[in-house]
């Protein structure tokens, strides 16, 4: 790893298991503007342009030193180096550059020193990337199993083209969404209308690849296909439907280089309008209103009463 060309080794550094965590996560997205409908699903969010917030990179080192003096010498210039106005590129290796500036210094273990004077410190840093690095790189090929592929198409591209495939099951994307509040004059809830909230769903998945570089090149490639204005179309084969969404964040990101590269991260999206809970007699439909008994149906009863036509909104 090198810092503007210059090895951190110069410094007695070394990077440390952890670091790339934060290298890897992708950025959050700024706010998007939206307007919401009492009388209408979801949102209508403003897609024209997409923008990131900036991105804080954890980085850990330990610093070797042969006595206090060499210690004391070696972090004061790497701190010099590093403070300095302005960017500082980082090079990690595999086309990872990063122009990051200094933020703050969160932990430092105080120098250890063993009897021949010889020890090392451990200390971690956090550093700012305004600009995340965008390559326009196509997916390396995945050997996953079959029985992997399908769960999830983005844009027409299955996960496991990206050597992503999802872990656990479709609970919070099963989960039932919030409904809006009824409208009101003030002294009527008019409840003949129920209308659903937007959702947000995230989605926990492994990544794996045979070498650093197609890691690398499909985190790249997997990214590209939500960093795009509009929404993006996204088939969950659980459910068999497609649906539109936008990139939120990546919520965590951990990765280990063994003899595979295995990742484990958290996508989080938005689904600006619920489609698929609409199938009761092929009738958009939110929740079920009973007039009899004028009260909202809830999921226990969903599949269970029959309902005219004219009964479902």
């Amino acid at each position: 790893m090198t810092i503007d060309g210059i090895n951190i080794t110069h410094y007695g550094l070394t990077l440390l298991a952890g670091s790339y965590n934060t290298i890897f996560r992708y950025p959050k997205r700024k706010s998007v503007s939206f307007t919401n409908f009492a009388e209408k699903d979801g949102i209508i969010p403003d897609l024209r342009k997409i923008e990131f917030e900036p991105r804080q990179i954890t980085l850990n080192f330990s610093i070797n030193h042969n006595s206090y003096n060499v210690f004391k010498d070696r972090y004061v210039n790497f701190i010099s180096h590093i403070t300095a106005p302005g960017y500082r590129l980082f090079n990690f290796g595999d086309g990872l550059l990063y122009n990051l500036r200094y933020d703050r210094t969160t932990t430092f273990k105080t120098p250890f020193i063993f009897e021949n004077s010889s020890g090392f410190g451990i200390f971690t840093i956090n550093f700012i990337e305004d600009d995340f690095s965008v390559f326009n790189v196509e997916s390396v090929p995945s050997y996953l199993s079959d029985k992997l592929r399908g769960r999830y198409i983005i844009n027409g591209k299955d996960f496991t083209e990206y050597g992503i495939y999802p872990e656990g099951e479709l609970g919070e994307v099963l989960k039932y969404p919030d409904v809006k509040e009824a409208f009101t004059d003030g002294k009527i809830f008019y409840t003949d209308t129920v209308k659903l909230k937007n959702k947000e769903i995230t989605i926990p998945l492994w990544m794996i690849a045979d070498s650093r570089e197609d890691f690398i090149n499909n985190y790249y490639a997997f990214f590209n296909q939500f960093n795009k204005t509009g929404s993006q179309t996204l088939y969950i084969k659980e459910i068999s439907e497609q649906v539109d969404v936008y990139y939120l964040e990546c919520s965590a990101f951990t990765v280990n280089f063994c003899e595979k590269i295995m990742a484990k991260l958290r996508i989080k999206l938005m689904i600006p309008i619920i489609t698929w809970f609409n199938t009761i007699n092929q009738i958009g439909c939110t929740l079920l209103y009973d007039p009899i008994s004028n009260v909202l149906l809830g999921d226990e009863n969903y599949f269970a009463l029959a309902v005219c036509n004219e009964h479902i909104e």
